[in-house]
């Protein structure tokens, strides 16, 4: 038997007898064909697919849009449909079950950033998400959402912003101590780090950057940090306050948790290095 399959638009995948009497589908039972697409329907948010891989956002925003619209989004529901889980409740508001459509539409906590984000029209969620996504990015391609999904899914808008908006102040550390500041970066696929050592009264006593190649950020400011404490120690400073805006070292170093396998030798050396000292603290700060 030879098939002709050409662009594969007419081919029925689960109702033709490909190598025997009767349809794959017989071999599928009756309780799990909920979970495959039986009437091999074709998509019909194609248009809407396309749309979002050609909106000017980050490779990983369009993958989770990508996952949302076609429902393959780790959802606890659909989670527990493959038996992997038994608690399908929402976490953020545990009044029903986690689905994509309770999770963007009908969860509390969810109406809350939707209102928040002052869309106009106010969203309708009566007829499913992806009714929804339809109309903001087909019928309104300018949209408050297309924004919102080049901003990773945040709408800031000016009336929404505090009118008196709280600084973050550099504080200078105690008189007998100094303070480290570390961050990393990427640019153009390449990453550097860098650090600054201040006295009491804020004033620069060294600063150090260092161009690192092809290596994650994370990576970056761990080994920044490495390097400040290893120059804290050359030049005599026993007595330190650590500050950087990077959760994951600064937990990891406080031993909050077990760092990821590409951290994990470099925390252990700045622990190595921090137990050198007379005093020394650690404190995640924002930028």
């Amino acid at each position: 038997m030879r098939w002709i399959v050409r662009n594969g638009k007419d081919i029925k995948f689960w109702a033709f007898n490909w190598a025997q009497d009767h349809p794959l589908l017989d071999y599928i039972p009756e309780d799990s064909r909920h979970l495959i697409n039986i009437d091999e329907t074709k998509h019909d948010q194609i248009e809407l697919i396309n749309k979002l891989w050609k909106l000017n956002i980050q490779p990983k925003v369009k993958m989770f849009g990508w996952l949302l619209l076609r429902e393959r989004l780790k959802t606890r529901g659909r989670l527990s449909r493959f038996g992997l889980i038994n608690d399908n409740s929402c976490p953020l508001c545990q009044e029903d079950n986690e689905t994509t459509n309770h999770l963007f539409g009908y969860c509390n906590v969810t109406k809350a950033v939707w209102n928040l984000a002052a869309l106009d029209p106010q969203v309708n969620w009566n007829e499913g998400y992806l009714k929804v996504f339809n109309e903001l990015f087909l019928l309104q391609p300018c949209s408050a959402v297309t924004t919102a999904l080049g901003k990773q899914g945040v709408i800031v808008r000016a009336s929404l912003l505090p009118t008196n908006p709280k600084l973050i102040r550099w504080q200078t550390p105690s008189g007998d101590h100094v303070k480290i500041n570390f961050d990393g970066s990427i640019l153009k696929g390449s990453a550097a780090g860098g650090f600054v050592i201040r006295d009491f009264l804020g004033k620069p006593l060294l600063a150090a950057t260092r161009h690192m190649g092809k290596i994650t950020v994370p990576v970056a400011e761990a080994v920044a940090l490495h390097d400040s404490l290893h120059c804290a120690l050359e030049r005599g400073f026993m007595r330190i306050e650590v500050e950087g805006d990077s959760k994951l070292v600064i937990d990891a170093v406080c031993g909050l948790f077990k760092p990821p396998w590409r951290l994990f030798k470099i925390i252990k050396d700045i622990r190595t290095l921090a137990s050198q000292f007379e005093s020394i603290s650690f404190k995640h700060v924002l930028r």
